[in-house]
């Protein structure tokens, strides 16, 4: 975009300079072809004279509206490189807050990959509490029905007591 505002800046300067040689060539071509009152010259010449003045005269003109025209398009491409310039920083903000984003993602993702591994912890540490309650548990009847069965066979021993097995239940007699 520079460059082409740069040829563009060149272009108008070099039609800038044109037009100053075709402006001073039509001042000394008016100031040669100027008739005065007590000229001498022959009628044709001096009307073909004026003719080529005011085709010159015209010329002029078109190239100062061609000198007008390059101006406006000069301007308005400082205003495109301007814009350019502009978006190309709001594009570098933009790539730093991307990267600023990222990482914070990144962060955020080691920060649920740990919660998530501590509540993995949590939940086997609970489900081995649970495990050891449940054994704890266990034995604690195992032991009960150890002990009962343990007075029960004492009992009988000694002779109070005559335990007749069935398949639920121990009967008394």
């Amino acid at each position: 975009m520079k460059k082409l505002s740069i040829i563009l800046i060149m272009s108008f300067v070099s039609a800038q300079s044109a037009q100053e040689d075709i402006f001073k060539d039509f001042k000394e071509l008016a100031d040669s072809c100027e008739v005065k009152k007590d000229d001498t010259r022959e009628g044709d010449q001096a009307s073909k004279e004026r003719r080529e003045l005011s085709e010159l005269q015209r010329n002029f003109n078109k190239l100062k509206e061609e000198s007008i025209n390059l101006q406006k398009v000069n301007n308005n491409l400082k205003e495109h490189v301007q814009d350019y310039d502009t978006l190309k920083h709001e594009n570098l903000i933009l790539k730093q807050e991307n990267e600023r984003l990222k990482k914070s993602n990144q962060t955020l993702k080691e920060e649920m990959d740990l919660n998530r591994d501590k509540r993995t912890f949590i939940q086997k540490k609970e489900e081995a509490m649970q495990q050891r309650k449940t054994k704890r548990k266990e034995r604690q009847e195992s032991f009960k029905r150890a002990q009962e069965i343990f007075k029960l066979k004492k009992l009988e021993n000694r002779g109070y007591l005559t335990v007749v097995e069935s398949h639920s239940c121990y009967i008394e007699v």
